[in-house]
């Protein structure tokens, strides 16, 4: 992807790639911003189930915004998918939470924005979902139903 907005958009200055990806690593993570209620919800759900967080990206990243929205210690498990050497929608990422959390897929209910990654990566392996309709949007062709589709995070609150 780095490379691709090095040749497409119309720099003044072309950096290196080395320097747009040491930008993109610092920046990135300042600019991370919690959905309303995030907070809230994740501590509502922690004192009645175990939680965990199931990310994909680099694992400096991922976890430099975990650390800056004051996250990490909120779940009971965070998986970031380059430590893994998986990431979703594969089975295996999925497998390895219900693993360390010492839970059955048919025990948990996945929340997650993204059609395929989240919902029909958990759904493949047993898991019911939630999907959160705020970045992707719904893409024919995929056999995940989700128990629930919500616009908020706080509707969470209601059916958790």
């Amino acid at each position: 992807m780095f490379s691709e907005l090095l040749e497409e958009l119309p720099w003044q200055v072309k950096p290196q790639l080395k320097e747009l990806l040491d930008y993109y690593s610092t920046e990135y993570v300042k600019s991370a911003v919690l959905m309303e209620h995030a907070k809230e919800v994740v501590q509502y759900a922690r004192k009645k189930y175990k939680t965990g967080l199931i990310t994909n990206g680099k694992t400096s990243i991922q976890y430099g915004k975990i650390d800056r929205l004051g996250l990490r210690h909120d779940f009971d498990l965070i998986i970031v998918s380059e430590e893994a050497g998986c990431k979703k929608p594969d089975p295996e990422i999925f497998e390895m939470a219900l693993e360390k959390l010492g839970l059955r897929a048919e025990q948990c209910v996945y929340i997650g924005d993204h059609p395929v990654n989240d919902i029909e990566g958990a759904s493949r392996i047993g898991m019911k979902t939630i999907w959160m309709k705020a970045n992707q949007p719904w893409k024919d062709g995929l056999t995940a139903t989700p128990l629930y589709s919500i616009d908020r995070l706080s509707s969470l609150l209601e059916l958790i």
